[in-house]
């Protein structure tokens, strides 16, 4: 076997299978890391409506009631923040 076809016949092979392997190698990799930032941006999401909900059981807790109506006037505050902090929800978690 001279030089010629040794690295027809094995070396550019080779080559060949260790790039493939390289780059499939590589692109599992990215595939776990993806994978491991959509659930961690899932959590925060999640989180920020935990929170949410955290905050106005905290309010009805502290007063034992939650005072929409006081002396004649709305106070719709707690609840209109509650949602805002709550409109993911059916997304995150489903109905």
């Amino acid at each position: 076997m001279n030089k010629y076809e040794f690295i027809t016949l094995i070396l550019i092979p080779s080559t060949s299978v260790l790039l493939v392997a390289i780059v499939t190698w590589t692109g599992y990799q990215q595939h776990k890391l993806a994978k491991e930032k959509f659930k961690l941006d899932m959590f925060e999401k999640r989180f920020a409506v935990y929170k949410g909900v955290q905050e106005l059981l905290t309010i009805i807790f502290k007063e034992g009631k939650l005072n929409l109506f006081k002396e004649g006037e709305h106070n719709l505050d707690p609840l209109i923040e509650f949602r805002r902090k709550t409109q993911d929800s059916t997304f995150l978690f489903g109905k």
